[in-house]
């Protein structure tokens, strides 16, 4: 007989990419108050951040996930890349992919719009994940919230700007419909992920 040797080794890669379906997710319904709710637009699956919390791909593509509602204008086409290609950060599987030439996004998320409801007074942190892809330059952006609106500048490698910049939105409101506007005078700039926290 014959000995076979070999050897593992197992190293520590939190930068592969890893998605899944979540099944508990799929049980979950959006008619209760949210707490948290990660949308990741082009995304291959599901997946949870750092700090525990689930990020639902949108469209739907890899298997159940709880039932959202989300419209865009027909000029929207959908982007996606490997997260290695994305700049260094905390956040690059959702910059990876994302709504490309976003002017109007509507997302219905359950009947939150009953002023008589006990949700009248929860208001939530809403934060957009934005992304300039242009080889170089840069953009402004201008992203409008239930009649909050906010001025992002995206710089290209050429600029001092971040191409991945967050804009949040605070005293939100879950209405039965989220609007979200977005002007820009480059076809460029990227959503490619919305966050409710409530606050």
């Amino acid at each position: 007989a014959y000995q076979n040797l070999t050897s593992l080794a197992l190293v520590h890669m939190p930068e592969v990419d890893l998605w899944s379906v979540d099944d508990f997710a799929v049980g979950e319904s959006l008619d209760q108050p949210i707490r948290h709710l990660g949308i990741n637009f082009g995304a291959p699956g599901d997946r949870r951040d750092d700090n525990g919390n689930l990020w639902l791909e949108y469209p739907i593509v890899a298997g159940d996930s709880p039932k959202i509602e989300i419209d865009w204008n027909p000029e929207v086409t959908l982007t996606q890349s490997h997260p290695s290609s994305i700049e260094k950060n905390d956040y690059r599987w959702i910059y990876a992919s994302g709504l490309q030439g976003v002017t109007s996004l509507q997302i219905r998320l359950a009947d939150h719009g009953d002023d008589s409801s006990k949700e009248e007074n929860i208001r939530y942190r809403l934060t957009v994940f934005l992304a300039y892809l242009a080889a170089d330059g840069s953009c402004d952006v201008e992203l409008s919230v239930q009649g909050k609106t906010k001025h992002q500048h995206l710089g290209g490698p050429s600029s001092d700007e971040s191409l991945y910049q967050r804009v949040e939105f605070s005293g939100v409101k879950l209405m039965e419909r989220i609007s979200l506007q977005v002007h820009s005078q480059s076809e460029n700039p990227v959503i490619a992920g919305i966050e409710f926290q409530r606050e």
